[in-house]
This record gives structure tokens, sequence and C-alpha cells, in this order.
């Protein structure tokens, strides 16, 4: 190991040992790093900015009670490497749940529409996955309800209505009302907003 290593491994000790003071020297030494590491990945600056925040929580959530074996810029690369395939993952997820088929454009015999719409859909396979997440954030915003937002939110991380129940401290009953209601004007927001990019 060299001697940035054994000062890294000095501050991840300190911090094991309670000195808050450690783990903001390890948030300033390697936060440039970890955005510049998000964004060569073509993840968009804000996003990056995101991802680098959840990433320091997870790590001073976990660090007390981690054992690291090797360097911790090895062990932070896995870590960054982690966020960066669940960010794209997710991304996938979403593109999954609201899947454009070439058919969605089409309107029987009406040939100067389909050439247009058939031109529109190429746009669409094309685009950037971002554009596509910001239509998500657009639909999430005009729900307006800030409770509909959050459920639709974690409907779409997959948690089950009892999860979503239990992390939004809401009766069952309401939670099954709720998204009844806000999941079909969220899809229909989606197809309106994201079909026409």
């Amino acid at each position: 190991m060299n001697n940035n290593d054994l000062e890294d491994l000095e501050l991840v000790r300190s911090f094991q040992n309670g000195s808050e003071e450690a783990f903001q020297k390890i948030f300033l030494k390697y936060r440039r790093k970890v955005i510049t590491a998000f964004i060569r990945q073509q993840i968009p600056q804000e996003d990056a900015f995101d991802l680098c925040q959840e990433l320091f929580i997870h790590l001073y959530e976990k660090l007390p009670i981690l054992k690291i074996q090797t360097s911790f810029r090895s062990f932070l690369n896995s870590v960054i490497r982690n966020k960066i395939i669940d960010f794209y993952r997710r991304i996938k997820k979403f593109r999954l749940l609201f899947h454009i088929s070439i058919d969605d454009f089409f309107i029987e015999s009406d040939k100067k529409t389909n050439a247009k719409n058939s031109k529109n859909y190429k746009k669409i396979a094309e685009e950037s996955p971002f554009e596509f997440l910001n239509a998500v954030e657009h639909c999430l915003n005009l729900l307006g309800n800030p409770r509909w937002k959050a459920m639709v939110s974690l409907w779409l991380d997959s948690c089950r209505q009892e999860q979503i129940s239990e992390l939004l401290n809401m009766p069952f009953g309401s939670v099954s009302k709720n998204l009844r209601r806000c999941i079909p004007l969220f899809i229909q927001c989606m197809k309106e907003h994201y079909y026409n990019l």
C-alpha cells in the first residue's frame, strides 16, 4: 500500500472510532472523483450530484461496520460502479413500464400521418435515456399531490402496496385507493408527454 492508501485507512479507522471530522476529510478528498466518474458514464451533472450525495450517505451509514480488505480507493470504485449499474437499471425498468410500440403511432389508412409518426417513433427510440427520465419527473410533478408523487415514485421503484403503506405511514386501503387513481393519470401523462417529445 502506498502512503495515500495508508492515509485513507487511517481516516476510515478514525471515523469508525467516532471522528466525524475524518469522514468530512474523506468526503472532501473524494467528492470530485465520484462526481467525475458518474459524468464520464454519461450521467447528467444534476443526477451525478444526487448520486454522489446518495453514495456518501451510504458510506456514512455502512463504513462504521465494514472491514475494508483492499485499499479504500478500490472499495470506493466498486461502490461507484454499483451506483452506475443501479442508475441504468432503473432507466431500463422505467422504459419497460412504458414500452413504446410503433403500432401506437399508426392510424389506419392515413399514410401521411403514419410517415410523420414513424419519424417520431424513430426519434424516441434513439433518444437519450435522460430525456425519458425528465418525462418521468415532469409527470410526477404534474400529479400535484405530494402523497401521490411519493406513492408513484415508490411504485416505480418496485415497492409493493404493503411497503408503500408502511413507508408513508398510511392505511393500506388508502394507498390502494389512491394508487388506482394516480397511476392511470401518471401513465396517461407519460404517453402524452413522452410520445410527443
